[in-house]
């Protein structure tokens, strides 16, 4: 699904959503599909003024489950820093304060180095 496509989704029942309630906080998650397609939907969903929240999850990690108490499995959940600058580029540019999520210490060390560096977009909200 084009990120227009998946803004439209979102917008079709968010829309209902804060017409019962306005003061509600949502964000998208991430778009299925090739990883240079992620947030193709941020922008639209934040060019229709319904959008104030952006999400980034800051880092990468190894996930799986344990076998005979060891840990077993493939999948990394993967954001490099490229991904990261990416997705909080677009927080800057449309004025989202994004969810940041720390599962791990990398995820943190990420974030703290844009705080350092003043480049932490306004309104960050750190789950620790």
């Amino acid at each position: 699904m084009s990120g227009d496509e998946a803004a439209e989704v979102y917008l079709g029942i968010w829309r209902r959503v804060l017409a019962e309630r306005p003061d509600a906080l949502w964000y998208p998650t991430i778009n299925l599909g090739p990883a240079a397609q992620w947030y193709d939907h941020i922008s639209p969903l934040a060019e229709s003024g319904l959008l104030r929240m952006g999400v980034s999850d800051p880092g990468s990690v190894n996930m799986g489950v344990l076998v005979d108490g060891l840990p077993v499995g493939s999948f990394v959940y993967a954001n490099t820093f490229d991904d990261v600058a990416h997705k909080l580029d677009l927080c800057r540019t449309h004025r989202l304060g994004p969810s940041l999520a720390i599962y791990e210490p990398g995820f943190l060390r990420t974030i703290l180095a844009y705080d350092r560096s003043d480049q932490l977009p306004a309104g960050s909200f750190i789950k620790l």
